[in-house]
């Protein structure tokens, strides 16, 4: 799917409104040490196109096996450096792609659990993201990659992955979406080699209503730095879920109190530890803790660790999460991880979250 900044219009009025609604939306999340004024000239003079922002108008379609504005089914997944190459020559330097028959299995269950939005991570090129959009055979989903600042530096030598977080949208679901990608929020930290505090960035898709442009619900996409051996980076995850909370506390500002925002990804933390992401959690629920299932419960293991075949290492842990505000309070209905029908397809399991919208959308 094309990027563009604004899908075309008839009424030069809406488009005026959209306009600066989009302006405003965009500007709300631009965080740097200038002025305001200052904030909205360098993001529109030398930032824009670093910002990926998409409009779909789906208002000719018709709901069919998708959106129904009562439930919607988010799922999130860490797909282990999922990459599969259009042309050969890119295998010498970077990760060893994806083969034929782990990238059908990461298809096969996924798409067999019908998800509405999937928040993907360490996806590695938007081509291997649509390859794997069109193992769909029931569902057609839109594939949005977000391209973050974890990317292979061929001039340094730099052979390793690159980690995109990627989403895929139903084509169903019948609503436009805008996408707000590579928020470039300045690190302030102590590390002087460090430039931005998220790798892969922190993206907001919210999505509107067709007709009335009113905007519906959002998903913030995560993957998390890992803290690292020693806690190298403990100063690093303190300010990215600090950031995180004050993103989610813009966007209420900006759409309301009671704006659905749903936060899914891999935090790279225990987080069904009672002790880890408690600013996150002063705003947002958790889906496992939503339904009161045990912190303890292997139904909540994400993280997984093979030293033999089918054998779970003790080391496995849930550090994958879906995330949902107060307005989206008590409405978790199922929260669930998947499981693959074998074991090398990724270290990580899908997680797979309905929530119920009845009432929260007009």
């Amino acid at each position: 799917m094309a990027f563009k900044l604004f899908h075309s219009e008839t009424n030069p009025t809406r488009i005026a409104n959209k306009l600066f609604a989009g302006a405003a939306f965009i500007c709300l999340f631009f965080f740097t040490t200038l002025s305001p004024a200052h904030q909205c000239q360098n993001l529109f003079e030398t930032e824009m196109k670093s910002f990926a922002v998409s409009s779909t108008n789906k208002s000719t379609q018709q709901a069919t096996a998708g959106w129904n504005r009562k439930n919607l089914r988010i799922a999130t997944f860490n797909a282990q450096d999922f990459t599969l190459y259009e042309k050969p020559e890119s295998k010498s330097s970077r990760a060893a792609p994806k083969s034929e028959k782990l990238a059908k299995a990461v298809a096969k269950t996924l798409f067999e659990a019908n998800p509405d939005v999937i928040v993907l991570q360490e996806i590695g090129s938007k081509y291997s993201l649509q390859k794997l959009a069109d193992l769909s055979t029931n569902e057609k989903y839109d594939a949005i990659l977000i391209q973050g600042h974890d990317t292979p530096d061929m001039n340094k030598g730099d052979r390793g992955p690159a980690r995109h977080i990627g989403f895929l949208i139903k084509k169903s679901l019948v609503l436009e979406h805008t996408v707000a990608a590579n928020l470039r929020i300045p690190y302030e930290g102590k590390d002087p080699k460090r430039k931005y505090l998220f790798d892969r960035g922190l993206p907001i898709i919210s999505f509107f209503d067709p007709n009335t442009k009113m905007a519906l619900f959002s998903v913030i996409g995560a993957h998390n730095h890992s803290l690292g051996e020693q806690a190298k980076f403990s100063e690093l995850k303190f300010l990215e879920e600090k950031s995180m909370v004050s993103v989610i506390q813009k966007l209420q500002d900006a759409y309301g109190a009671q704006y659905p925002i749903i936060l899914a990804g891999d935090l790279n933390t225990e987080v069904n530890g009672n002790h880890r992401l408690q600013k996150l959690k002063s705003k947002m629920v958790e889906s496992f803790d939503q339904i009161n299932i045990p912190s303890t419960s292997p139904k909540r293991v994400s993280h997984i660790i093979f030293p033999k075949p089918n054998q779970i290492s003790s080391l496995a842990r849930q550090i994958d999460g879906v995330f949902v505000n107060s307005a989206l309070s008590g409405r978790i209905t199922s929260s669930q991880t998947l499981i693959f029908p074998i074991d090398d397809v990724s270290d990580h399991r899908p997680i797979v979250v309905d929530i119920n919208l009845e009432g929260v959308i007009p």
